[in-house]
């Protein structure tokens, strides 16, 4: 009889599904089977994902890093995300993920959606190993995985790349845990450094963590009543923590570039509590717990007109499933581990605590007293140890389901949960107009353009709720009086789980074809290729007091407004044509970055706004919104596509000499001096003394109307770019004089410069930038990018692998002279 509960069926017939006839194959079999019929456009290429940050994040990011895997280079720097940016330092660009090695090989949208699916796949296969080691049977395990993989939590990162690679080795991960604990010899250690190591390099950290939180929780728990007469807990944990070190060691390759990225981003002293606040779960969306959301919308795409709650989730659903009550009381009921029950429980409900942010006191709590807890964004994120925990108990309850376990109040419970859904479809539609007037209150802004069809949602999502329940119910009376064979009861119940939690969330990502990303935009028509691939920057998202972000066009579907972000190369797009990007943005952004969008919030003026934009090399900007340029800027025609398209007058170009230098104490006078009317970037160059404080504590004061500093309109004396590749940027001096050559390139460590072949220092130049002093007779200077982390950390990863592969050869011939 399995652990995860006992009984007898109502026929007096023992269920077992612990058999070869329905043993693990099977299910792993129709899991894989399950994942492609649900993700089918993507496993058969007739749709690429478009949803969330797929169009702005994901896809021109592993665009780039397959470029660079197929030129057999390793990615340390990319100059079109906004002035320069660290690649690999950036732990999403999964650089070292192995999986990602596909991109050198596959064409990329073939690896881009294989790796999709198979991850997703992934989930619900090391789902199903984890619970069958807990001892639940096969169809209880099939329960619990389905539970994971299709659930709301889950499903909701197929539009979250690194996110969804991450949590599909979760569940892996405190399988291969279980498997040390109860398997001395050196291969179950080795697979847990494996596992490991690739959810370490997936890259998404706190995924990782949370991972490795629930594997700690669930061997705990799986220990305990194991360990009675059996191994001492000290050589297992000695095992596991052996392998915690060469997990360590392995991704170093990875982590010391990424300290050192943090170091210099925003985050290097923190994040502040609203930041990492944002997108906390909406309390009035814990009714998506139970009930599904419904994307579906032939009008707004994502059905935003039925979506309960302000603005955009960072998960799209948190529904897990209709049976998951059913199977949480057969949980609490079953006789055997109810301690199991209890902490998971409690997890669970502590997840969606976490998850809600500052609507309770519990994550201000943990960010003032847990070291390291302030470092992460996106309460929702949370959500996984509800995510994890239901799949547990899902599988436990299930069990004790599936066998006919018996209780006193089987009855009471059935009825209300039955009865709780239909009296809830009652009174949404006796109370119409009270709905109304809350979902008012609550619901989202383009519901009510059309309440009727949100109306109709619910009631249809509430109705499948009921009848689900019904449903249940009615397996299980029939199982109890032996009308349905465990077999058929299993197969049922499986079915009716996939079939909720599937159609519930076959929405929650839409795709498009591939000729979406592969045409060039047609901005391009408008705006010189050339212009703006090695000398100048291009802008596609606004720079007033909520910069950065992209207006929505009302009245038309999200698809199509995602198609006008395409072709007008929103933020990110550009880099597939290989586009400096001012408005490229990254998941760890430098502190310039940061620094340049809480500036043009803090200006008060329009005029020093462009001023910004000019001294960013930008000469090409387009607005959904009419902006106002005065004198800043010419509009040009755009009769192809909707908004407007400008061209900033006498720009600063990436690379230029000026003659001489100011020399400033801090970022804050720094910023002053350079938004100063009376400032000409063109003659002088300002170099920072001390870079401690930021340029968001800075407050220009204004200047009357669009004024601005006053540009000479000479050219600035000559410098030409020679080379222009990612690692490298070569450069003549037309007319060497002193002075200094301004690059209009992001200052980060690890650049070196030199100048006609000798070294010569890089100084943190106008706030943003980097500059080196010349003199008379200099010809060239060559910038150089090589990251002394990576340098150490390939060496340590390098070390550690030698080190792991000798002792595991070396335990394997030990064991076999010993046997």
């Amino acid at each position: 009889m399995s652990a995860c509960g006992g009984g007898r069926t109502g026929g007096g017939e023992t269920l077992k599904l612990e058999g070869s006839k329905f043993g693990a194959g099977l299910p792993i079999a129709i899991l894989a089977v399950v994942a492609g019929a649900y993700l089918w456009e993507i496993v058969s290429l007739s749709g690429i994902p478009v949803a969330r940050d797929m169009q702005m994040f994901f896809v021109p990011q592993k665009q780039l890093l397959a470029e660079a895997l197929r030129a057999g280079e390793v990615p340390l720097w990319t100059p079109y995300i906004g002035v320069g940016a660290p690649f690999l330092a950036n732990v999403q660009s999964g650089v070292f993920y192995p999986p990602n090695w596909l991109y050198a090989i596959l064409p990329f949208f073939v690896a881009f959606n294989l790796l999709l699916a198979s991850h997703f796949a992934l989930g619900g296969i090391f789902a199903f190993l984890l619970c069958r080691r807990l001892g639940a049977g096969a169809a209880a395990a099939y329960l619990g995985a389905v539970t994971w993989m299709l659930g709301g939590y889950f499903a909701s990162l197929l539009n979250l790349v690194n996110a969804l690679q991450s949590a599909a080795w979760a569940p892996g991960l405190a399988w291969a845990a279980l498997r040390v604990l109860e398997d001395r010899r050196p291969r179950a250690t080795a697979i847990l450094v494996l596992m490991g190591t690739a959810a370490a390099l997936a890259g998404e950290p706190q995924s990782f963590l949370l991972a490795g939180f629930a594997s700690v929780v669930t061997a705990h728990l799986w220990w305990r009543p194991q360990r009675p007469g059996g191994e001492r807990p000290g050589p297992a944990l000695g095992r596991i923590a052996i392998a915690g070190g060469f997990i360590v060691g392995l991704a170093m390759i990875q982590i010391l570039p990424t300290l050192e990225l943090l170091a210099a981003s925003g985050r290097g002293e923190g994040l502040s509590y609203g930041e990492a606040v944002a997108f906390d779960l909406q309390p009035v969306r814990l009714l998506y717990l139970l009930i599904p959301p419904d994307y579906r919308d032939p009008e707004y795409a994502f059905g935003v007109r039925s979506i309960i709650g302000r603005g955009d989730p960072w998960l799209f659903s948190i529904y897990v499933g209709a049976a998951l009550p059913l199977f949480l009381y057969f949980a609490w009921r079953a006789p055997r581990r109810r301690l199991e029950t209890a902490v998971w429980s409690a997890i669970g409900v502590g997840g969606i605590l976490v998850a809600l942010g500052e609507s309770t006191p519990v994550f201000g709590w943990l960010f003032d007293h847990v070291p390291g807890f302030g470092a992460f964004r996106f309460p929702e994120k949370y959500f996984f140890l509800t995510a994890f925990a239901a799949m547990l108990l899902a599988a436990r309850g299930g069990q004790a389901f599936l066998e006919g376990a018996r209780h006193r109040h089987d009855r009471l419970f059935a009825g209300a949960y039955v009865g709780i859904p239909v009296l809830a479809l009652a009174g949404l539609h006796l109370g119409r107009d009270a709905v109304r007037e809350w979902a008012r209150q609550f619901g989202n802004d383009r519901m009510f353009e059309d309440f009727g069809w949100a109306f109709g949602v619910w009631s249809q999502n509430l109705g499948k709720l009921a009848l689900l329940a019904a449903l249940l119910v009615a397996l299980a009376w029939w199982h109890r009086r032996g009308s349905l064979s465990p077999r058929w009861m299993a197969f049922l119940v499986c079915a009716v789980v996939t079939g909720d939690l599937s159609v519930a969330h076959r929405s929650l990502n839409p795709v498009v074809e591939e000729s979406f990303y592969e045409s060039e935009p047609l901005v391009l028509r408008h705006v010189p290729l050339e212009r703006i691939q090695r000398d100048y920057r291009y802008r596609a998202s606004r720079f007033d007091s909520v910069a950065g972000q992209l207006p929505v066009l009302r009245g038309i579907p999200l698809e199509m407004q995602k198609w006008v972000w395409q072709q007008t190369m929103g933020p990110n797009v550009g880099q597939r044509w290989r586009v400096l990007q001012q408005d490229a943005w990254d998941a760890i952004k430098l502190r310039g970055q940061a620094d340049e969008r809480d500036l043009h919030r803090a200006i008060p003026d329009a005029g020093r706004r462009w001023a910004l934009l000019r001294l960013h090399s930008v000469r090409y900007v387009h607005s959904l919104i009419p902006l106002s340029p005065g004198a800043q800027a010419i509009a040009l025609p755009l009769d192809t596509l909707p908004g407007y398209l400008y061209e900033l007058r006498d720009p600063l170009p990436r690379a230029y000499v000026v003659p001489a230098a100011r020399h400033v104490g801090d970022p804050v006078a720094a910023i002053n001096l350079l938004l100063d009317a009376a400032f000409d970037p063109r003659a002088a160059v300002v170099l920072i003394d001390s870079m401690r404080s930021h340029a968001g504590d800075a407050s220009p004061a204004p200047a009357g109307g669009d004024a601005a500093p006053g540009p000479s309109t000479r050219p600035p004396p000559g410098a030409t770019i020679l080379e222009a590749e990612a690692h490298r940027v070569r450069i003549s001096l037309d007319h060497p004089s002193r002075g200094y050559l301004v690059l209009t390139d992001a200052h980060y460590p690890g650049w070196a410069a030199r100048v006609d072949g000798e070294a010569r220092e890089i100084r943190p130049a106008n706030f943003f930038f980097r500059a080196v002093e010349i003199a008379p007779g200099d010809r060239e200077v060559t910038f150089e990018y090589r990251s002394r982390p990576f340098d150490i950390g390939w060496r340590v990863s390098l070390l550690t692998l030698v080190l792991a592969v000798t002792l595991f050869g070396w335990s394997q011939v030990r064991a076999r002279d010993t046997g």
